[in-house]
């Protein structure tokens, strides 16, 4: 079995990101892998934070939140359009 199908499989292991269930529905339909546990950061930093207003943030101002200066990616510098 392919070793990316398994580690994406593995129930253990929780993806978390800033629109992960849009990643995890586009992984799904690519080479017909299954994500088995993803979660919003927003939602999990709202949660552990108390602080229901701060659920639909950027990365970068989630990163304020928690004291990271957390810079957005110029997806031009690296090659992705």
């Amino acid at each position: 079995m392919d070793t990316t199908y398994l580690f994406l499989a593995d129930e253990t292991i929780c993806f978390a990101g800033v629109n992960i269930s849009k990643a995890i529905r586009k992984i799904g339909s690519y080479r017909k892998f299954e994500c088995k546990s993803g979660v919003e950061l927003g939602y999990l930093a709202a949660r552990v934070l108390k602080k229901p207003s701060i659920e639909l943030l950027s990365l970068e101002k989630l990163g304020g939140e928690v004291g990271l200066d957390i810079k957005a990616v110029d997806e031009s510098a690296v090659g992705h359009k």
